[in-house]
């Protein structure tokens, strides 16, 4: 055999190692060189006087792989023909032994990428349904049945939108209160009115244009018509009395400039100012001092009308003060405190004719002292 068959074996033994498979290059560089010894130790075996093998038994190394190009490889140059003699190396084969599948380590890089879920992922939830208490065995026919069995809802009744409850009124106990207030005006203004009538009626001469009194000629015939008055000095009566009781001197009064002034300036005019109450004439001296505490009477110069027997009456004090004086104006928190008649009337509307009295001679007004806390030490 010719030198060129086996030169073309070995260089394709060589593009095969360069291609970067080691493992499959081996054998084929090895059946080469025996291939290429066989042809040329028939050939020679005649011209040559021996041949000396060199043997590598060393085991190869590893082999780093080189990237293949996808450009053809170039066919290496003819090899130059020269009359050395030819080395034959014979290439040892390795043995492959196949590692068992335990022992085989996979790289993490080529093992199944498992994405691991973030925080926020929910993934689906599973409901586990609670577990029957210790000791109760529940059959799979029971479970079966707790499962298929349809849920029931209660319906409840829709409470209806209406108002606010109706919550009774607490029934207060009856409290018997006493009159303070007369049935009329209640407010200080009422002695305004009265000192404005008064004036105009003291101003009068007696004998061109006659003054009204306030005293009824016939009480009993529930007629307005007045007594005469004559050229007596004029006056003015405040009944102390609240309501149907009795005045009390035992309590402390409160004071009352605007009537005080009032009742100066009716003084200033000449007009008497008188008190009648139902104390009897024993107690003059406690009443006065009221009086005097408060400010109405200040000088203690005012006369009391006070019940002088025992079956003496306010009415007899009111008459026997319009034969002295022309009493111009009668203060006082009931009309009883004008005349007794009206604690007589069964029919109230019967006395209609003399509510025109009322502001122009009769005046309807606040207590004149209103009683506060009693004095210390006394009854």
């Amino acid at each position: 055999m010719s030198r060129k068959p086996a030169n073309a074996i070995l260089a394709l033994g060589s593009a095969l190692l360069l291609s970067g498979c080691v493992v499959a290059a081996i054998p084929v560089v090895a059946s080469g060189a025996l291939l290429g010894r066989e042809a040329i130790g028939t050939d020679q075996s005649e011209d040559r006087d021996g041949v000396v093998a060199v043997e590598d038994t060393a085991p190869a190394g590893p082999v780093s792989e080189t990237p293949v190009s996808d450009t053809p490889a170039q066919a290496p140059p003819p090899l130059a023909m020269t009359d050395e003699p030819i080395v034959e190396v014979q290439m040892a084969e390795v043995p492959v032994e196949e590692l068992p599948a335990s022992q085989i380590a996979i790289p993490e890089e080529e093992l199944a990428v498992v994405e691991r879920p973030s925080a926020n992922f929910i993934g689906p939830v599973e409901v586990e349904q609670g577990e029957a208490p210790s000791g109760v065995t529940v059959s799979a026919e029971e479970t079966e049945f707790a499962a298929a069995a349809p849920l029931e809802t209660a319906t409840l009744p829709l409470a209806r939108a209406e108002g606010p409850p109706t919550i009774p009124e607490p029934t207060r106990p009856a409290v018997t209160l006493q009159p303070t207030q007369p049935a009329g005006p209640t407010d200080f203004r009422a002695y305004d009115a009265l000192y404005s009538y008064v004036d105009s009626q003291a101003r009068r001469d007696p004998v061109q244009s006659p003054r009204q009194s306030a005293v009824l000629a016939a009480p009993g015939s529930l007629s307005p018509t007045r007594t005469d008055c004559s050229i007596r000095p004029p006056a003015v009566l405040i009944d102390l009395d609240p309501g149907d009781q009795t005045f009390d001197p035992s309590i402390t009064p409160q004071a009352n400039p605007a009537l005080g002034q009032i009742l100066a300036s009716l003084r200033l005019q000449a007009i008497d100012i008188f008190w009648i109450s139902k104390q009897p004439a024993i107690a003059a001296g406690a009443v006065r001092k009221s009086l005097v505490a408060s400010g109405l009477d200040p000088r203690g110069n005012d006369a009391l009308l006070l019940m002088r027997r025992a079956d003496d009456r306010k009415q007899a004090r009111r008459k026997e003060l319009a034969e002295t004086h022309c009493l111009l104006a009668i203060g006082g928190d009931t009309r009883a405190d004008f005349d007794e008649l009206y604690l007589y009337l069964k029919d109230k509307t019967a006395a209609q004719p003399l509510e025109e009295l009322i502001g122009a001679g009769w005046f309807l007004t606040p207590l004149p002292l209103n009683a506060q806390t009693p004095q210390t030490g006394r009854q």
